[in-house]
């Protein structure tokens, strides 16, 4: 049974908190090259994440982007657009290019269908964006409430659901990404299923680093060239 988190900072709709959504997230993310985020919003994951050379986020609303522009990692590339025609022009991704999608999420799986989004996005959209994402060659990852269309259109991809408290009320967040569990991360602060599992391998580090440091140097270095060679 997964514990319960609750979302923290929802100023903006859909904004993912620290505490909560976000290492789930950032803990099936592999390595890559160039990393893109559509629905760009308040950018919590970008804002966590180790941002290269090549990051770019995609939002519609200039609101929004003025909101947010001082949080934005440094080196992003904000484009004020459209993510569907984004896409639709800068597809097929390389398969080092990891795509998060956050989009608004589909009326009919929310609680409420009223609008609470500067900009909706319709079913239609919805599918155009699951169809583009479905032929890239890029790792995706895509966030939202499960629905029978997300499971009928991602059909084969994976999932992780994690349980969060939006407004009192407890809903399962889905996240589908189109490549195996990854073994190896982009980045490993988050590393471990909660809190207490993240305390524990940051102690098995600390352990492990100080063992190495009071070894001869040449041994050490014989160890770390060891392990480089089997990267």
């Amino acid at each position: 049974m997964l514990p319960v988190f609750h979302k923290v900072n929802i100023s903006y709709p859909g904004n993912k908190g620290v505490k909560t959504l976000i290492p789930h997230i950032i803990n099936i993310i592999p390595p890559h090259k160039r990393y893109v985020e559509l629905f760009l919003g308040s950018g919590g994951v970008a804002r966590n994440l180790r941002i290269g050379a090549h990051a770019v986020g995609i939002e519609y609303s200039r609101l929004v982007i003025n909101k947010f522009k001082n949080d934005y990692p440094a080196g992003m590339v904000v484009v004020k657009g459209c993510a569907i025609s984004w896409l639709r022009h800068h597809l097929p991704c390389s398969a080092d290019t990891f795509i998060y999608a956050d989009p608004p999420y589909l009326k009919k799986s929310r609680r409420s269908t009223v609008d609470i989004y500067d900009h909706e996005i319709s079913q239609s959209d919805h599918v155009q964006l699951l169809k583009l994402l479905s032929s890239t060659l890029a790792m995706v990852a895509i966030s939202g409430y499960d629905s029978s269309l997300y499971r009928e259109m991602l059909k084969g991809w994976n999932c992780i659901r994690l349980p969060v408290c939006v407004h009192g009320h407890v809903q399962e967040e889905v996240v589908w990404f189109n490549y195996p569990h990854p073994s190896k991360l982009h980045q490993y602060n988050f590393a471990g299923k909660n809190k207490t599992e993240r305390q524990r391998i940051k102690r098995k580090i600390e352990r492990w680093q100080n063992r190495l440091n009071n070894l001869p140097p040449v041994e050490r270095n014989a160890i770390l060239s060891h392990f480089e060679s089997k990267r």
